[in-house]
C-alpha cells in the first residue's frame, strides 16, 4: 500500500505524466547582427539534445559544435537561454532571447564587454 498526504489507508495513484512540451525554435536559423564592432550573418541550429535544448553557432571567425546552455526558459513562442561565453571572460554567461513568429524572428544576444547585440531580420533556413 502506498501512502500519500497522510491518507491513511488509501492507495494514491502516481502521478499522471507531464506532456512533453513542444520545444520553441527548432531548425536552423540565419539573421543579421550589425553594429560598428560586428557585421556578420550568423547561422545557428537549435536541437532537442535529450530533452534539453542544444544549439551549435558560426558567425566568420567563430564556430562552435554544441554551446554550453546553463538555462533555458519557454514563455509562448519565446526562448531565452543563457550560454557559457569562457572566450570571453572565463565564468561569463551570454543571454540570448528569441521572440519566432513561423518561420521569423527577432531577438537579441547580450555578450560580456559587448553588450546587447540585436539580431535583424531573423529567418528559418531549414527545419
Amino acid at each position: 500500500m502506498i501512502k500519500c498526504n497522510g491518507n491513511q489507508g488509501k492507495t494514491a495513484r502516481p502521478p499522471p505524466r507531464k506532456a512533453v512540451k513542444k520545444m520553441t525554435g527548432l531548425g536552423t536559423w540565419t539573421c543579421r547582427i550589425d553594429t560598428p564592432l560586428i557585421k556578420d550573418k550568423p547561422l545557428f541550429t537549435i536541437f532537442d539534445n535529450g530533452g534539453r535544448y542544444g544549439i551549435r553557432f558560426r558567425m566568420r571567425n567563430y564556430e562552435t559544435d554544441n554551446l554550453d546552455i546553463i538555462e533555458a526558459e519557454e514563455s509562448g513562442n519565446t526562448l531565452r537561454f543563457n550560454v557559457a561565453v569562457d572566450k570571453f571572460k572565463p565564468g561569463a554567461t551570454a543571454v540570448t532571447e528569441l521572440n519566432f513568429d513561423g518561420d521569423r524572428f527577432t531577438g537579441f544576444i547580450r555578450l560580456p564587454i559587448m553588450g546587447k547585440l540585436k539580431l535583424v531580420d531573423g529567418e528559418r533556413v531549414e527545419n
